[in-house]
């Protein structure tokens, strides 16, 4: 299971509208959320493929006949889902948004989005930014030859952002009574994403320059991790704006006031009379330092983008002073809103990534380090891996950089049969189930021939 880097970071180029005071506030709330789009996984783990692939030393020459390698080696299917949020913790989101959550499916419409934070948040909520994300990725893998892959896999990535004055906000109005308090101005920003799309993957990695019998020369090896993708649906909407609660004459809770710009895509293949396509390629190298030790490097989305055409633009402003919520804490409103619709095509860059590894092995103990840097900040992680144990069991155990969302590092657990026939692995960002925030499973069957 991977939990970083390798994962499609996304950059968005759009152009902006709008009045010159809404541009302004879009700008200045935008700047703290980021632009980048839901991450999603990438296909198989390249550079660990390379290291291995430099470490298996060939048949030496006029040993024999090696073994003829087949067509077709092992077939897998995995099941990926994951959801982190720093607003509440993940049996707090499960247990208001239902199993459906956790399933990869939490985040629809951006005022069911309001709903869900509205729910979430805290008036004490402190961070400058809150967010939620959710994944969820169904995947085939064909394994033709020693470092020969093939996968095929669908995948669901939704992702919330907000300033902590909109989950401050949106607390605010859900009090039941107003207090005497003088009301303050809030700085609301929103920007609720989700992509579907289907992605096929080859990778391959070979050796090179291979050691001669009977020394001790370095081995090495090179790869390539070559995606296509088609996009499926795409919706990514942005609410920035000013805000502020007063006293509703003869109700509990009070009422809303907000001025802003709302700038939303939409695409859906169903739909949409436009085409979504794109590629990523990453490439990775890897050499052995005598017999228990390799290195390697992996460069992720080195060309990556995603081009969704035709798709629906909507930008405009709202003024609405008839913010209401209801007890199950529904947004309502009935804004005034001036702005234009119209077709676009979008284009989103995939962020590029380094990612460096060390392994070494040990009477049948492996450790592995890594180091992932995606231009802003560097993201250590580190794994063990003992086995085949009894019954052929592979059991690893890891720890990882915190992703942004979660209140401490990732901490993983994955076991499996050497033979590839069953895996299972869990990521989380804290030993007790109840106070996770951060909370990634994944399952995996396979025919090994």
């Amino acid at each position: 299971m991977k939990a970083g880097p390798g994962r499609h970071g996304l950059k968005t180029h759009r152009r902006v509208g709008g009045s010159s005071a809404a541009v302004g506030i879009a700008a200045m709330v935008l700047a703290v959320l980021g632009s980048n789009t839901p991450a999603l996984a990438a296909g198989g783990d390249l550079l660990s493929t390379c290291m291995f692939c430099a470490a298996e030393a060939p048949a030496p020459s006029g040993a024999g006949a090696s073994e003829s390698p087949a067509l077709l080696r092992s077939v897998a299917m995995g099941l990926e889902m994951g959801l982190s949020s720093n607003v509440a913790g993940v049996a707090g989101i499960v247990s208001t948004l239902g199993p459906g959550a956790i399933a990869g499916k939490p985040f629809g419409s951006q005022a069911q989005v309001l709903a869900k934070l509205s729910l979430l948040g805290s008036p004490d909520f402190v961070e400058p930014v809150a967010r939620a994300r959710s994944i969820h990725e169904l995947s085939v893998t064909a394994s033709c030859a020693t470092g020969v892959q093939v996968v095929v896999s669908e995948e669901t990535a939704s992702d919330v952002v907000s300033t902590g004055d909109t989950v401050r906000w949106l607390a605010r109005l859900r009090s039941e009574r107003p207090t005497g308090e003088p009301e303050q101005v809030y700085e609301v920003g929103l920007r609720v994403q989700k992509v579907e799309r289907q992605r096929t993957t080859l990778l391959v990695c070979r050796p090179v320059a291979p050691g001669k019998e009977g020394t001790s020369s370095i081995q090495a090896s090179v790869g390539f991790a070559l995606s296509i993708l088609r996009g499926k649906r795409l919706y990514d909407a942005s609410l920035a704006a000013l805000a502020e609660t007063h006293a509703n004459e003869g109700k509990d809770r009070p009422t809303g006031k907000l001025v802003g710009l709302l700038d939303k895509l939409e695409w859906d293949h169903m739909k949409t009379g436009g085409t979504s396509y794109g590629c990523s390629l990453d490439v990775a190298g890897a050499v052995t330092l005598g017999d228990h030790v390799a290195v390697g490097a992996a460069v992720h989305n080195l060309v990556g983008f995603m081009e969704w055409d035709g798709t629906t633009h909507i930008k405009g402003i709202i003024n609405t002073d008839t913010v209401v919520m209801d007890e199950q804490g529904y947004v309502s409103y009935a804004p005034t809103m001036s702005g234009t619709q119209f077709t676009d095509n979008v284009r989103y860059d995939f962020t590029r990534t380094l990612e460096i590894g060390l392994a070494a092995c040990v009477r049948g103990t492996q450790a592995d380090m890594r180091l992932h840097y995606d231009g802003s900040r560097v993201r250590p992680e580190a794994r063990v891996r003992l086995g085949p144990l009894r019954r052929a069991l592979i059991v690893e155990a890891g720890c990882s950089g915190t992703e942004g969302m979660s209140q401490g590092p990732l901490w993983s657990l994955a076991v499996s049969r050497s033979d590839g026939q069953c895996a299972f692995a869990i990521v989380t960002d804290a030993l007790d189930p109840s106070r996770a925030r951060s909370l990634s499973l994944r399952v995996q069957v396979g025919l090994h021939f």
